[in-house]
C-alpha cells in the first residue's frame, strides 16, 4: 500500500462529478446551437402558400418544426428539444394551441388565412431553442461511462507504476542484503586467512627460538641479532593479530546490519499473522459481534492489561449488548450514524454500533489521548 495511488483516486472522485457537468453542459450548447440554426432556417418553409392563404402560419410552422425534430437522430438517445416560436407582438406560434369550438365551425375564409399570414410574418417572428439531456437516458449514461473508463484506464496505469516501484524496492533489499552476505562471507575467508598467517608466524618465532638456542650454542650470530630478528617477527604478529581483530569487528557489524533487516523482515510477517490470528479467534468465539479492521488495528497497539479489559466488554456485546456499560451516545458533526461509547480500564474507549440483523459492530477502540484521532474515524463511517 506504500505506493497506491491514493492521490490520484481522490482527484478522480473530485474531478468526475466537474467533468460531467461540464460535458453534458457543452453538448447541450452545441445541439441547442445547431437546432435553433436548423429550425430558424426551415421553420416557415415555402411561403407561397402561406401568401395565398392555402394553409395557416402556425400549421406550415409546426409541421416544419415536427417533421425536423422527428429525423434528429440524437432525440431517442436522451436528447429532448423545447421549441418556442413567437409572433411580435407576443403571439404563441408554436407549440399551437388546438382551434376552438368557434374556429372549427367558422373557419377563416383563404382571404383572411392569407391576411393573418402576411401580419404575423411582417410582425417578425422568433425563435427560442432549449435542449436538455434527460437523466440516465442512453447518452447519459454513454457520457458517465466514458468518463468512468477513462479514468480507470489512467488509475490502472499509476496503480501498476506503483507495483512496480514496490517491486524494484523490494529487488533492491534483496540485493542489498545479498552484497551484505557476500561481503560478510569475504571478511571471514581473510580472517582465516590471518588466522593462518598467524599460526605460520607463531612457528616460525617458535624456530627462531631454537635457532637461538643453537646459535647461542655455537656462537654463529651474536645475542643482539637474534633478539632483534625476534622483535621483528613478534611484531607481525602483533600487526596480524590487530588486523584479524579489526576485520572480526568489521565482519560482525555487517552480520548485525544483515540480522536486523532479516529481523525487520520478519516482525512485518509476525505482525500480519498475529493479525490474521487475533481476527480468526474473534470470529470464532463472538459469532453475534462483528470487529471493524480498525477496530482490529487499534486493539493490536493495546497493553496486555487493556486487552483482558477490552475483551471483556466485546463479549458482553456478544452475549447481551442491551447490559453493556454504555456511557454515552457519540454526537457526530458529519455521520448520522448511531454510535456508542463503553469504557473500560479507567482510560479505555470502545466504540461500536448495532447492526440491522441484531449484531454489534465493534469500530474502534482507543484510550482518551486517542479520542481526538477516533472521533475523526468515526465522523468519516
Amino acid at each position: 500500500m506504500k505506493y497506491f495511488p491514493i492521490k490520484t483516486l481522490i482527484i478522480f472522485l473530485v474531478l468526475m462529478p466537474a467533468v460531467y457537468i461540464s460535458g453534458v453542459f457543452l453538448l447541450e450548447h452545441h445541439v441547442q446551437k445547431q437546432y435553433a440554426s436548423d429550425i430558424e432556417n426551415l421553420y416557415i418553409g415555402d411561403t407561397q402558400p402561406l401568401l395565398e392563404g392555402r394553409i395557416r402560419l402556425k400549421d406550415a410552422v409546426a409541421a416544419n418544426i415536427d417533421t425536423y425534430l422527428r429525423g434528429r437522430q440524437l432525440n431517442p438517445l436522451g436528447i429532448k428539444a423545447d421549441v418556442l416560436v413567437l409572433a411580435g407582438n407576443q403571439i404563441m406560434i408554436y407549440p399551437a394551441f388546438p382551434d376552438s369550438d368557434a374556429e372549427a365551425l367558422n373557419p377563416l375564409s383563404q382571404e383572411q388565412v392569407a391576411s393573418n399570414n402576411f401580419r404575423l410574418m411582417n410582425e417578425g417572428l422568433s425563435v427560442r431553442v432549449d435542449v436538455s439531456l434527460a437523466r440516465g437516458s442512453f447518452l447519459d449514461v454513454g457520457i458517465i461511462g466514458g468518463y468512468l473508463m477513462v479514468a480507470g484506464f489512467v488509475f490502472l496505469y499509476f496503480y501498476r507504476a506503483g507495483l512496480r516501484r514496490a517491486r524494484a524496492d523490494e529487488a533492491s533489499r534483496q540485493e542489498e542484503i545479498h552484497r551484505l552476505r557476500e561481503a560478510e562471507n569475504q571478511h571471514y575467508s581473510r580472517i582465516m586467512l590471518l588466522s593462518e598467517e598467524r599460526k605460520r608466524l607463531a612457528g616460525e618465532i617458535e624456530q627462531t627460538r631454537k635457532n637461538l638456542s643453537e646459535y647461542r650454542a655455537t656462537a654463529s650470530r651474536t645475542e643482539d641479532q637474534l633478539l632483534d630478528e625476534m622483535i621483528a617477527l613478534e611484531e607481525k604478529v602483533n600487526m596480524s593479530m590487530a588486523l584479524s581483530e579489526e576485520l572480526r569487528r568489521e565482519n560482525e557489524a555487517l552480520r548485525q546490519v544483515a540480522e536486523a533487516r532479516d529481523t525487520e523482515k520478519q516482525k512485518t510477517g509476525k505482525k500480519s499473522a498475529a493479525y490474521g490470528t487475533v481476527d480468526k479467534r474473534f470470529k470464532t468465539l463472538y459469532k453475534q459481534t462483528l470487529m471493524h479492521k480498525r477496530a482490529l488495528d487499534s486493539f493490536m497497539g493495546l497493553t496486555d492489561d487493556m486487552k483482558i479489559k477490552a475483551e471483556e466488554v466485546i463479549k458482553q456485546l456478544d452475549s447481551d449488548p442491551s447490559g453493556a456499560d454504555v456511557k454515552r451516545k457519540v454526537d457526530l458533526r458529519k455521520s448520522r450514524e448511531k454510535i456508542f461509547e463503553v469504557g473500560f480500564a479507567y482510560n479505555g474507549r470502545l466504540y461500536f454500533r448495532n447492526m440491522d440483523d441484531g449484531r454489534a459492530e465493534v469500530l474502534i477502540i482507543g484510550t482518551k489521548n486517542s479520542q481526538v484521532k477516533d472521533m475523526s474515524f468515526l465522523d468519516t463511517l
